[in-house]
This record gives structure tokens, C-alpha cells and sequence, in this order.
């Protein structure tokens, strides 16, 4: 994909490894354009800002609590021939030999589309398992905007037998989601349920599942400090998954490129378990 961008980042924080006080910024955009190579036309702007307060002014320093932020914004848009269809929506197509001068409508590839879910973002997902989702296999498709918030209270180590004061504990809350559009996002951020999710569950409605809506997870890790960063664990229970259609024991027809199965609607699930090396964010 050819597209030039530009990236700022403000670090102010005190230590980027064990972080306790001070702020981290970045802000990245890039323009994909068939001029520069590109095989799709699109602008791309993702802003991260982060916040660390330590508080307890009669503890030592590094024995403090701190509470820690991270906010999120993405927004991919399509412009020229290129186009954001919805789950389901077949992409469009060039025919076999186009007429010279021809240019054809393309989608964001799925590579360079949002995704979220893990360890180091939203907390009530697996890896990239937040926002829409095929309607036929109920893979994730990510989608052109994001919104990820993180709080996170990061209590002073304790001592353990052994392991010394080496160990620290965390409660966190994440809440966000993937958006197919920009407009998903900004009409959803109040939205705390997913729309009639029954339409989720039954085949002949299953193209309407939608999935614009601010999930929400509340959870606790358990953190022990090495030279390179916390060895983390982080166990995160979603308030509200949702629901999606899938298909079990698919088959593909090597002659049309069909996808058949049983219909199978699932729920994302409740508790998800993450291991990783280094704070959240």
C-alpha cells in the first residue's frame, strides 16, 4: 500500500516502563492513494493520549497508587472510487477485462482496517475480536473508525514470600468498540447494549446484527516486576458481548467460492484471560 503519512509523538512520562507520572501522546495520519501506489483511496488519522497520576502523599516513592488513562480515536475515510460496504455487502467487483480508462470501485483492504480486542486494548475481547463481524463465518472484519478507553487503578507492590515486593495488583475498566464508519461511532457513544441482537441469532435476519454500540469490561491483573517491563496477567469479564451469526462444519465450493454450513449464532464471551510482558498502556 503506498501511503505517505506523518507520526507526532509527546512523551512526558517519568519512566516508560513503570510508568507513575507525567502524559504520552501520538498522533498518526496517512493518505493512501492510487497516485502513490495505493490500491485504495483513503485518509487515516489515529490519536492515543495516556495520563498517569500517582497519589498518596505519606508513601515512598514507588509505593505509591497510580491511576493511569488511555483514550483511543481512529477514523478512516474513503474518498475517489473507493467505497465502505457493510457486513455482508458484497465488495465490488471489476469485470474480467474492463474497458480501457476504466477505474473500479475498491474497499479499504483488511489489513489497514481498525481492529480491537487483548491485552493491550480492550479488555472484554480476544485478540481483534471487537466490532463487526462476517454475517456467513462471523470472523471480524475491523472497520473504519475505533474508540478505545482505558482506566486503570495500579496499587503499590506487596510483599509475597519468595518473590519479595516484586508483586502488584490492578482494577481496570476498558470500553469501546470498531465501527464500520466514522458516523457508527459518533451516533454509538452513549449506545451501552447492542440493538435488537435477536436479529443476531436467525438466519434469514442475520445480515442486520449490528454492532454499533460501546462495550464494557471491568477486570483485575495481577503484575510482577522484572528488568524489562511486568510480566502481566490480566483476567477481564465484558458486561455486554455481543451477539453474532456464524456457521459451523463450513464447506467451501471450489467452483463458485460459496461458503454453506449450519447456522450457529454464538455470544463473544464473558471472561477472557490475558498473558503478556509490560503494562497495558
Amino acid at each position: 500500500m503506498g501511503a505517505p503519512g506523518f507520526t507526532f509523538i509527546r512523551d512526558k512520562r517519568d519512566n516508560p516502563v513503570e510508568t507513575t507520572r507525567g502524559n504520552y501522546t501520538t498522533f498518526d495520519t496517512a493518505v493512501a492513494s492510487r497516485f502513490f501506489g495505493s490500491e485504495a483511496d483513503f485518509s487515516r488519522v489515529l490519536l492515543q493520549n495516556s495520563t498517569y497520576q500517582a497519589f498518596g502523599k505519606n508513601r515512598a516513592e514507588g509505593k505509591q497508587y497510580v491511576f493511569a488513562r488511555s483514550t483511543r480515536i481512529g477514523i478512516e475515510n474513503p474518498f475517489s472510487n473507493t467505497i465502505i460496504v457493510e457486513p455482508g455487502q458484497e465488495a465490488p467487483s471489476c469485470p474480467p477485462d474492463p474497458p480501457p480508462g476504466t477505474v473500479c470501485q475498491t474497499v479499504i483492504p483488511l489489513p489497514e482496517r481498525f481492529f480491537s480486542g487483548g491485552g493491550n486494548s480492550h479488555r472484554g475481547f480476544g485478540l481483534n475480536q471487537a466490532g463487526p463481524r462476517d454475517p456467513v463465518t462471523g470472523f471480524p472484519l475491523g472497520g473504519s473508525a475505533l474508540f478505545i478507553n482505558n482506566l486503570e487503578l495500579r496499587f503499590p507492590t506487596v510483599m509475597v514470600p519468595v518473590l519479595q515486593d516484586n508483586i502488584g495488583f490492578v482494577v481496570f475498566h476498558d470500553m469501546g468498540n470498531v465501527f464500520t464508519r466514522p458516523q457508527d461511532m459518533t451516533r454509538s457513544l452513549f449506545r451501552w447494549h447492542q440493538s435488537n441482537p435477536d436479529v443476531c441469532t436467525h438466519q434469514d435476519t442475520a445480515s442486520q446484527c449490528s454492532y454499533n454500540y460501546v462495550s464494557h469490561a471491568i477486570g483485575m491483573g495481577v503484575r510482577y516486576k522484572t528488568p524489562i517491563g511486568p510480566l502481566r496477567v490480566d483476567f477481564g469479564y465484558n458486561l455486554n458481548p455481543p451477539y453474532f451469526p456464524s456457521l459451523k462444519n463450513l464447506v467451501v465450493n471450489q467452483v463458485n467460492g460459496t461458503i454453506t454450513g449450519q447456522f450457529s449464532p454464538q455470544q463473544a464471551g464473558h471472561f477472557n484471560f490475558f498473558f503478556s510482558i509490560g503494562q497495558a498502556f
